[in-house]
Order: C-alpha cells, then structure tokens, then sequence
C-alpha cells in the first residue's frame, strides 16, 4: 500500500511539474502574442506614415512641376526674331474756322523695327 501511495504521490509531482511546465509555455506564448500585437500597431502607424509622406511627396512633386512649368512659361527666350513694335501716333492739325472753331485731327500708325 505504501508503494502504490508514493507512486501516486511520484505521479502526482509529475503531473503538477508538467502542468507547471505547461501554464509556463502559455504565459510565454501569451506575453509573445502581446508582444507581436504592439508590434503590429507599431508597423501598422509606420504604415500611415510612409503613406502619408508618399502622399505629401507627390503633392509636393507636382506643385514644383507646376512651379517649374509656370517659371518657363515666364522665361521663354526668343533668339533671331525681329521685335517689331506698333505705335499710334496722334498729330493735331489744328484749322480754326472762326465763329465755328472746327479741329482737325489725324491718326498715323508708325511700325517701329529693331
């Protein structure tokens, strides 16, 4: 009787060693899946941001482009073309008809080449 008595205490030792061993492999994958949760916040904020920033880049991108397109559009440069210049020019001819006081006047346009 005594034996069976310390085989079933041996048993028992074992069985509590093994329950040990087991509710410390569940705290361990427990704090692992806690761990790989914040992780994966982690990524995922990381995430918003870089999209964020691509975002931000490609509005950025293409407000220089069209910085950049309205810069040439302000500083085209013509080489070898003749500027020609238009002006009107008024001359008064000025003819007094007496009790009447009629003006006269001309308009001539005079092209300028440079």
């Amino acid at each position: 009787m005594d034996k069976k008595h310390n085989k079933l205490d041996n048993e028992m030792i074992q069985c509590k060693d093994r329950i040990s061993k087991l509710e410390e492999s569940a705290q361990f994958l427990s704090d692992v899946k806690d761990e790989q949760t914040a992780l994966k916040k982690k990524v995922d904020c990381i995430n918003n941001g870089i999209e964020t920033t691509k975002t931000d880049t490609i509005f950025v991108r293409d407000k220089l482009i069209d910085i950049e397109t309205d810069n040439l559009k302000q500083n085209l440069l013509f080489f070898a073309l003749e500027e020609k210049y238009v002006v009107n020019v008024e001359t008064n001819d000025e003819n007094k008809g007496g009790a009447t006081g009629t003006v006269d006047k001309k308009s001539e346009t005079v092209q300028v080449y440079e």
